[in-house]
């Protein structure tokens, strides 16, 4: 499968192996053109749809794009395997504000979800997961259900607080007081990290569901601006530099 730059250039190539033993996808080696973290594949022609509905879903490999695009979903990218760069993520914002993670429904899928949605959530984005529980990929949805079937897939989105929740929960040991304290560690420092007060207040109750632990709402502090120089900052910009900054944008 040719490999394009975000011009719709072509630049490398990308192969689905039929040897179960080896890694799913093979791509061309780092050249001075080519460098598989910097590439998001099908880009130039996803954009567009993109745009256009305000979200962007990410797959894993080259199949699964195809797959999507069969089902008449064209604002579907992959990242080229499961690992995502800092650069990927970039060109992800610069098309959608929405990006919304489709890997696989396994073990290194759900893994690699968990990473590369935290690090877009950092980078700014709203972010949402496709909640697939199939334990197949997007391609192999499409063969065994049909267009419709991963028509219906694609619309199971999740909110990033839910698929936390569920994601850490799998991987700890209930019966482990330390293993379960340290998934309420780590839960709680995603949810302070909301911005919604509603969504802080409910998943911080369904924590405490699940953990078992009591677990209360703390609400967020916020402090009164008393600075001058802050409150002179914060005013409403002079009209005169609006238009100088309007004539230089135009």
């Amino acid at each position: 499968f040719p490999i394009h730059d975000s011009l719709g250039n072509p630049i490398g190539f990308s192969a689905r192996t039929m040897d179960p033993a080896q890694a799913k996808y093979i791509n061309t080696n780092d050249t001075e053109v080519f460098h598989k973290g910097e590439i998001v594949y099908n880009y130039h022609r996803a954009k567009t749809a993109a745009r256009r509905s305000g979200k962007v879903l990410v797959c894993e490999g080259v199949t699964d794009v195809i797959a999507f695009w069969k089902a008449g979903i064209e604002n579907a990218v992959c990242t080229l395997g499961t690992s995502c760069t800092a650069a990927q993520i970039r060109l992800l914002k610069n098309i959608a504000p929405r990006t919304v993670f489709c890997y696989d429904g396994d073990d290194p899928g759900q893994a690699a979800t968990y990473k590369a949605a935290k690090m877009a959530r950092q980078a700014g984005i709203d972010v949402a997961i496709v909640l697939n529980e199939t334990g197949l990929d997007p391609d192999e949805i499409l063969r065994r259900d049909g267009a419709k079937g991963l028509q219906e897939l694609a619309g199971k989105e999740i909110s990033w607080m839910e698929f936390v929740l569920s994601y850490l929960s799998r991987h700890a040991n209930f019966s482990s007081y330390l293993e379960k304290k340290e998934f309420v560690q780590k839960a709680m420092a995603e949810i302070r990290e909301l911005d919604d007060e509603f969504d802080r207040r409910n998943f911080t109750d369904e924590l405490a569901k699940i953990s078992g632990f009591h677990l209360e709402y703390e609400p967020r502090k916020t402090e009164p601006i008393r600075d001058e120089s802050r409150l002179a900052a914060a005013k409403a910009p002079d009209g005169a530099e609006q238009a100088e900054q309007l004539i230089l944008a135009l």
